[in-house]
């Protein structure tokens, strides 16, 4: 190409790859420092993307290992629970397997519970459940057969709610107005007691249309300083206690009135008392009996009064049990005999807090005990299952699966530091190059200008 005077084309083709060069330079030295291939989206617009999602999960799954870390304390609970029923199930199958031989027949309590009862007691419904040691049966004080149902709706019967034999220990629950659970007909000698740890819950009895049996009435209290129960959880007249209460959501009848005409057999709340039978009177053929209203302000104070009492001699119509306070309250039971609800239905999964603790397992004879080792082997193998699912690590699982993410993030983010080097150096050595050749161009116009001063 010749010189110009009025374009000096070569420099400025050399500048342009000067430019070049010095961009291909920064961009190197950009990547060597910070490590990455990609620091903007014009250095791989697809693969910023898919790191970004990448960077995404693994901070979601460092996040579950954090989690992990937190809730280890709680497997540990777990764990040590069910090291507890490990044992429990070891003495249930030590006391079948020796009932299995004939020479072992052993009771335990009143209501001539076996031993294997008696271990169940301690273990707990939900864990019975789990394990396939529990079942329901027609009659809840030992199983005569028959057909009928646990729950009227949601509602359950009382076996559902607590265990028998349990009226000096129990389960906690939460109050509030609870409908707690149905007293079935044919219900014999059932005794509740319930422990409100001062926090002031009521025993409250209805029939299924309306009438309260036992209990306190609407707007009654012990004296002006406390706060009656049913306001404190909005029931402040017959049209609330109706349209809040007496619901067949609540297991009463269509149409239920609310009547507390004949209440605690008075029409008002006796004094307290924990000497059994306690308060009593009649109904429809039921001998009751009621402690009176026990909480922390009754007059005189006693330091007992956080406890109520509930006795019937015989259920002849099915009654609606209810909870009534703000608390956390503990109620247990005891009874002869509790039949399923004729007209009730089965219930379903999660509907009730708790089971009836009523098992088809017993030791009680040879034949009963031979025929329940292989469910007690069952049982314990569903609790190893159990136990090895707690003792899995899914930390170390989450961890792998992170580390996995960030070696594939680091492939498509992480600058290749040796390929890196060799484009750093080239592009230095071009940058050096044409900054060379650049001076050398900008000196051919004044070539040019020597032709034009030469002498003529």
């Amino acid at each position: 190409m010749l010189p110009s005077l009025r374009a000096n084309v070569v420099a400025m083709n050399t500048a342009r790859h000067l430019k070049n060069s010095c961009l291909h330079l920064s961009a190197s030295v950009q990547r060597l420092s910070s490590g990455l291939r990609l620091n903007a989206a014009a250095d791989d617009v697809a693969g910023l993307g898919i790191r970004e999602l990448m960077r995404a999960d693994i901070a979601t799954f460092k996040q579950g290992v954090r989690n992990a870390n937190d809730a280890i304390s709680m497997i540990q609970v777990a764990e040590g629970a069910l090291q507890v029923i490990d044992e429990k199930l070891i003495r249930m199958k030590e006391l079948a397997e020796q009932a299995a031989t004939g020479k072992l027949k052993i009771h335990f309590g009143a209501a001539n519970r076996s031993a294997e009862d008696y271990y169940y007691i301690n273990i707990g419904d939900a864990t019975l459940e789990g394990l396939g040691l529990r079942s329901d049966t027609a009659v809840a004080s030992g199983g005569n057969g028959g057909g009928g149902g646990t729950h009227i709706g949601t509602v359950p019967i009382l076996s559902e709610r607590v265990n028998n034999n349990t009226f000096y220990g129990g389960r906690n629950f939460w109050s509030g107005i609870i409908s707690f659970a149905i007293i079935p007909a044919g219900t014999k000698n059932l005794r509740v007691k319930l422990n409100d740890a001062f926090d002031n819950d009521t025993i409250e009895l209805f029939t299924r249309n309306g009438v309260q049996l036992a209990g306190t009435p609407i707007g009654w209290h012990a004296d002006i300083n406390t706060f009656p129960e049913w306001k404190r959880n909005g029931v402040v007249d017959n049209s609330t206690m109706e349209s809040m209460v007496l619901t067949e959501e609540n297991a009463f009848l269509p149409g239920a009135i609310y009547d507390a005409t004949l209440i605690n057999g008075t029409g008002g709340v006796p004094a307290w008392t924990d000497t059994f039978p306690y308060n009593t009177f009649s109904y429809n053929g039921m001998q009751i009996g009621y402690s009176g209203e026990g909480n922390a302000y009754q007059i005189p104070v006693h330091d007992r009064h956080h406890i109520e009492y509930l006795c019937i001699d015989e259920v002849t119509e099915d009654l609606v049990m209810l909870a009534v306070g703000t608390g956390v309250f503990t109620l247990g039971a005891s009874w002869d005999e509790m039949p399923l609800l004729v007209n009730g239905n089965p219930g379903t999964e999660g509907a009730t807090e708790g089971a009836t603790g009523v098992t088809t397992i017993s030791i009680s004879t040879q034949q009963l005990a031979q025929e329940a080792l292989p469910r007690l082997d069952d049982a314990i193998i569903k609790k190893d299952k159990i136990r090895a699912h707690l003792g899995a690590s899914h930390i170390a699982n989450l961890s792998i699966q992170a580390e996995n993410l960030q070696a594939s993030e680091s492939r498509i983010s992480d600058v290749d530091a040796a390929t890196e080097m060799t484009e750093f150096v080239r592009s230095q050595l071009l940058t050096l190059s044409a900054t060379a050749m650049l001076a050398q161009t900008n000196s051919l116009p004044w070539m040019l200008l020597s032709l034009l001063n030469a002498p003529g």
